[in-house]
């Protein structure tokens, strides 16, 4: 007997995780699915048994989530379970497939580049029902196991490394035990192989621990209940021992927990809708937790989500098939999209399509930015970074980081209850803004710890003040866009002036003029930076070999800027300088570090000659009395 698990609220519509359906033609009945890389390309392509007219029906993936039509080769008759592997060592995937109406395995060579020459027949027992692949000798060279319902048996035909087989050597699961599915994986961890088959028949899981020479020992069973069609294994609870998943198509998921020994603790059942068929596993979340995936008489697809723990919630189903008798079948996983999320294809036996199911599951992310050093002085580059991280799970520490001299601010994207440190780091861009005004993007690099990702952007020369600087992460298809986060970032002056009868001399690194009145000039000499905001300077303003001179939001008399080797901005309003009042004469002659002079009143000519790169105005004409000379004549 199981023991049945309750578990909560259980949901019945399509969402979260998987996107709608997409169905594909292939032939009459299909009855086995598998997965692989049949081209080289790097796409996953399907491979479906057509139990109904005696082919398989390959799928060539584009690596985009859909597939081209159908090519399709012969079998031997009734083909119902298909392996993928490289059966001959030449570095190609080729097929084994099951004859359950006759007595044999069918194995087709691949070429490489998606097709398979013709099929060559190996004996087994009457009706094989199930195929896997594996080395049970430990030479490299792969072997077939195969569950023949007709002889009650399961057999090992050890291979010779060239594609071909031996013949079948047979271990009985006892009378009326009608093996119907095989997993193979090292059960006691002893480094061999061993493998474990569903009988459906009289609601066991028999264990045949391998000998490590192609022979297998002897039989242990394993009650389970119910009708067990289909066996997956995996470690479940995170122990590193493999555990049983199997569907029971009594309307459940079984689980055994393995011991590491090759017995297993009592099973668990969990309710996974009407008539499981075929089971796999996955992390479908990017929680780092498997979670189990059916085909079942619901048509559709029943998700249980893992604990992590060896226990799952409630099933989420999502549709397959064209109608109330599609009849799905048997399920496989496998990334459609390149490098994104497991998806789900399931075959449907009365519609003769398989369902392909694509991964729509996004996770939450952790974002926290930095401004470093903050406080900055002015003139001085400042650093933005900003470590986007895959959230937690619930329960689990947050991510963040902070360095010396730096300011942060961390939080959570909603709409998820976060994937767990194991998902893959974020990818995608974060854009950074000055208030309302955009600085730029960056592009998302590894760093900043496991399951996280950097965006750096260096901001050239912040001005005076206090700044709001926003960071917004974009999203990608594996995780959700990240909220606006804030932080202030305060820009400093070694030197501020608010009032001066006389001439001001600037010095350096820098002087400042906020909400000034200067009635004399002001003079700037080599190596010093001046910024003027606000402030009105009748006498005017001369700078020769200055590291850098902006004016913004300020009226000024004659105004010369020459040798600059920093940057020149005399009002940028795109760049959220406000525009100036120049009463007199502008000349801005040799400054090798940028030039803009963008929307200013000039009541005085205007020159620019020898300047690196030529002067701009960053589409803000300036409206000039006098003439526009040389370099000027287009501001």
């Amino acid at each position: 007997m199981s023991t049945v698990v309750a578990v909560p609220g259980s949901a019945s519509a399509a969402g979260g995780v998987f996107a709608p359906k997409t169905d594909y033609p292939v032939g009459r009945n299909p009855r086995a699915i598998a997965v692989g890389d049949f081209t080289g390309s790097g796409r996953t392509d399907l491979a479906v048994a057509n139990a109904g007219d005696d082919t398989v029906s390959i799928l060539l993936g584009r690596g985009d989530g859909t597939f081209a039509p159908q090519v399709t080769y012969p079998t031997g008759p009734g083909p119902t379970s298909i392996a993928v592997a490289d059966l001959d060592g030449d570095g190609r995937l080729d097929l084994a497939v099951t004859e359950q109406d006759a007595a044999g395995v069918s194995v087709l060579l691949g070429n490489g580049d998606g097709t398979f020459r013709a099929p060559r027949e190996f004996p087994t027992g009457p009706n094989p029902d199930a195929v896997a692949v594996g080395d049970f000798t430990g030479t490299g060279r792969l072997d077939l196991a195969v569950a023949s319902l007709g002889a009650q048996r399961v057999e090992l035909l050890r291979g010779n490394g060239d594609g071909t087989f031996q013949a079948p050597v047979g271990y009985p699961t006892g009378t009326n035990s009608n093996p119907a599915s095989i997993g193979l994986a090292d059960l006691d961890g002893d480094g061999r192989l061993d493998l474990a088959v569903a009988d459906d028949g009289i609601g066991t899981a028999s264990v045949f621990l391998g000998n490590g020479d192609g022979t297998l020992g002897p039989r242990a069973d394993f009650p389970v209940g119910g009708v067990p069609v289909s066996l997956a294994v995996a470690d479940l609870d995170g122990d590193g021992h493999p555990d049983l998943a199997l569907a029971d198509d009594d309307h459940s998921a079984l689980v055994l927990r393995g011991n590491g020994d090759g017995t297993f603790r009592p099973v668990l059942a969990y309710p996974a809708g009407q008539l499981p068929e075929s089971i796999a596993v996955g992390d479908f979340t990017g929680s780092g937790v498997p979670d189990l995936v059916l085909a079942n008489g619901d048509n559709a697809a029943a998700l249980l989500r893992g604990n992590g723990d060896g226990t799952f919630r409630a099933p989420d189903f999502y549709p397959t098939g064209a109608g109330h008798f599609s009849m799905p079948d048997r399920i496989a996983v496998g990334r459609f999209t390149g490098g994104g999320r497991l998806d789900v294809a399931v075959t449907n036996a009365q519609d003769g399509t398989v369902s392909v199911l694509l991964n729509a599951h996004r996770s939450a992310v952790v974002t926290t930015l930095v401004s470093t050093p903050n406080p900055s002085a002015y003139g001085s580059p400042v650093t933005l970074t900003d470590t986007v991280c895959a959230a937690p799970a619930p329960g689990s520490a947050g991510s963040g980081s902070s360095s010396d001299r730096s300011s942060s601010h961390s939080s959570t994207s909603p709409g998820s209850t976060g994937s767990g440190t194991a998902d893959s780091p974020p990818t995608g861009t974060v854009d950074f803004a000055d208030g309302g005004r955009a600085l730029g993007s960056a592009a998302l690099a590894p760093g900043g710890g496991a399951g996280c990702a950097q965006a750096r952007l260096v901001w050239s020369r912040p001005r005076p003040g206090t700044h709001t600087v926003t960071a917004r992460y974009s999203g990608d298809g594996s995780h959700l866009p990240g909220p606006p986060e804030t932080l202030e970032h305060r820009v400093t002056c070694a030197r501020t002036v608010t009032e001066a009868d006389g001439p001001v001399l600037a010095t350096a690194p820098s002087t400042c003029l906020i909400d000034a009145h200067v009635d004399g000039p002001v003079l700037v000499p080599p190596g010093a930076a001046l910024y003027v905001g606000g402030s009105t300077v009748d006498g005017g303003i001369d700078a020769d070999g200055a590291a850098g001179v902006e004016l913004c939001g300020s009226a000024v008399g004659a105004l010369r800027i020459a040798g600059t080797t920093g940057p020149v901005v005399v009002g940028a309003p795109e760049q959220g300088c406000a525009a100036d009042r120049i009463d007199g004469p502008a000349v801005f002659d040799g400054n090798r570090g940028g030039t803009e002079v963008a929307g200013n009143t000039i009541t005085g000519p205007l020159d620019c000659a020898r300047n690196t790169p030529p002067p701009v105005n960053g589409g803000s004409a300036n409206s000039v009395a006098g003439p526009r000379t040389r370099e000027c004549a287009a501001l």
